[in-house]
């Protein structure tokens, strides 16, 4: 697990890769604050957002976002109808 110091401005921004996100992320930026990036892990998640991410954020000069493993976390529309 990374160990991350949360104190001197920095900013958790919730990080998925997709637009709105990085977004927040590079708001965040330029708000001169220090983003910490974090991500759900959940099962289903597409590796291509992941990947993204990784992406975004070597190119934003941060490191790969602290990931938060949720395996029970499923997306509604797997659930069914009664």
């Amino acid at each position: 697990m990374t160990e991350i110091d949360f104190g001197g401005g920095a900013v958790i921004v919730l990080f998925s890769g997709g637009v709105d996100s990085t977004v927040a992320l590079w708001w965040t930026r330029s708000r001169r604050g220090r983003p910490v990036a974090l991500s759900i892990d959940y099962r289903g998640r597409p590796e291509a957002e992941r990947r993204a991410a990784r992406r975004i954020l070597a190119r934003a000069g941060l490191p790969p976002p602290v990931e938060v493993p949720l395996p029970f976390y499923t997306d509604a529309e797997h659930l069914k109808r009664e």
